[in-house]
């Protein structure tokens, strides 16, 4: 995956280059020409999707070839390079990106997809095609273009844009800033997919055969829909574990929320029901022994209750029981949202990010279900409030209170996260304005 950053293009769209395969998708066009490359006669389609984006969205250009010919049959392989506008997209260095399709399959095809990531185009039309190079690798030489044209809706002023670049540093910071971390949510979390999808894993089979152990095949990309629709609601309440919750007297709150975001096995309910509502409609999970336990024991209960289950899928047994729960619906019918929309997988990008944002540095410093759920929370509600996170703040230099409010364990060390961090990071979004902590 590589960033080109604004800067080192001058007026070039900020894009995201990322390998994909290519398969149907809705709402797309298609531009299609034949033109021949050595002794070979090619028919090269370009496909884009959408046709109308806002500033900060992301375009899927698919490049598709079907050769004939001696010189394609020997391995030779053709090579592209995108414009914008007629104009090359260059790298870091200023150098024009050249991009190489992989050799030709069986059947005499092969494909390239591009997404960019439109951040620096005006508003307005604009016209993306694709230059066919002769296989001279030394001359660069376009023997064939062929496009499409698009349209921006809205763009980055250049202050949108130096908070994009510095919106990372200046809320990870110790010296961070409430603008850098909104920055950081508006910018850079809230446009990104959330969940793993079919267009994902097919980006990923470029750099990896296997995902998580299973091998990246059709069999696997048809357990996916190819997107999620993207919602927005007004409130949220990321409800964790910790004992303090206890005697708190939040349930009525945490239940009027239009989502109610839970862990785990974390109960709601009966006899903890004044602390903690009673609603459930997310829940977020890290698929250890014993969480497996608690889904094999009571998954037709969350079925019933339509809780929609969100693994972490930032290790393998939650891409394992995910496919274990998903197959017998892709058994009967197509794996779409409407369908599979109540099992989803965090996907690879969103959880980089979190990971980042924590300032996560290997095994011994993984985000927490909670920080994972909360982060999600922010993209997708417009107000967060937050329940049982973190000690209370009487308490946290006294004595100690129960790790959870349905259990008496009372200390199980750091469990491979940096509490002090995500502590310190919860209570800047809070004076960043991003969500409400609340505490009995």
């Amino acid at each position: 995956m590589k960033f080109v950053s604004p800067q080192s293009r001058g007026s070039s769209p900020a894009l995201l280059l990322l390998l994909l395969i290519w398969g149907p998708r809705a709402s797309s066009e298609k531009g299609v020409g034949q033109t021949w490359i050595g002794d070979s006669f090619l028919e090269i389609e370009i496909e884009r999707v959408p046709r109308e984006f806002r500033h900060g969205e992301v375009m899927n250009v698919a490049v598709t070839m079907v050769g004939d010919g001696r010189s394609l049959a020997m391995g030779a392989s053709p090579s592209f390079i995108v414009f914008i506008d007629h104009s090359p997209i260059k790298d870091e260095d200023g150098a024009t990106t050249i991009h190489k399709f992989p050799p030709l399959n069986q059947y005499n095809e092969s494909g390239y997809t591009l997404q960019l990531l439109l951040t620096q185009l005006a508003e307005g039309w604009h016209w993306i095609s694709v230059g066919v190079l002769d296989l001279d690798q030394t001359s660069h030489r376009v023997v064939y273009e062929i496009g499409l044209d698009f349209t921006v809706v809205g763009a980055f002023s250049s202050m949108e844009q130096d908070a994009l670049k510095t919106s990372v540093s200046k809320c990870i910071a110790p010296s961070s800033t409430s603008q850098g971390c909104r920055d950081y949510v508006q910018l850079r979390l809230s446009p990104l997919s959330p969940f793993l999808t079919r267009t994902e894993l097919a980006m990923l089979k470029n750099t990896a055969e296997s995902y998580f152990g299973h091998v990246i095949d059709e069999g696997l990309l048809e357990m996916f829909p190819w997107d999620y629709e993207k919602s927005a609601f007004e409130s949220c309440a990321v409800v964790g574990s910790s004992g303090h919750l206890l005697g708190s007297g939040f349930g009525r709150d945490i239940d009027v929320h239009d989502l109610v975001i839970r862990f785990n096995d974390a109960p709601a309910g009966g006899e903890y029901e004044s602390d903690v509502g009673s609603r459930t409609t997310h829940r977020v999970l890290h698929s250890s022994g014993k969480i497996l336990e608690f889904l094999h024991a009571n998954l037709e209960e969350l079925t019933r209750n339509n809780e929609t289950l969100l693994f972490r899928g930032d290790w393998k047994p939650d891409i394992d029981k995910y496919f274990q729960l998903i197959h017998p619906i892709v058994a009967e019918d197509v794996c779409n949202e409407s369908k599979c929309g109540r099992i989803r997988i965090f996907s690879t990008y969103f959880n980089l990010l979190v990971w980042r944002w924590i300032g996560a540095r290997g095994a011994d410093c993984v985000p927490s279900s909670g920080m994972i759920g909360i982060m999600w929370a922010l993209q997708s509600c417009l107000h967060v409030d937050t329940y049982g996170f973190g000690r209370h703040p009487s308490v946290r230099q006294g004595p100690r209170t129960r790790y959870k409010y349905y259990g008496e364990v009372y200390d199980v060390g750091d469990a491979g996260h940096n509490w002090n961090l995500e502590e310190e990071l919860h209570d800047r979004l809070q004076a960043a304005g991003l969500l409400v902590r609340n505490f009995g």
